[in-house]
């Protein structure tokens, strides 16, 4: 998936970050990141939400989220 957003991004003339395009839609599992216990790593895997806000990855979206 990464790949193909890198692609993505370098053949638009203004990508969707810039226009607030948005290339695709779908719901992401979080249920292995309810636990309070858990903490997010700091590793760089962008999440953008439907609200407009880029989270660093899939951890501190769903932490977010709940």
């Amino acid at each position: 998936p990464s790949r193909v957003t890198l692609l993505l991004f370098i053949l638009d003339p203004l990508p969707s970050f810039l226009t607030g395009e948005v290339y695709s839609t779908f719901q992401v599992d979080c249920k292995e990141f309810m636990d309070n216990n858990m903490y997010c790593t700091r590793e760089s895997n962008p999440h953008c939400a439907s609200n407009g806000v880029t989270y660093g990855n899939k951890c501190s979206f769903c932490k977010a989220a709940k």
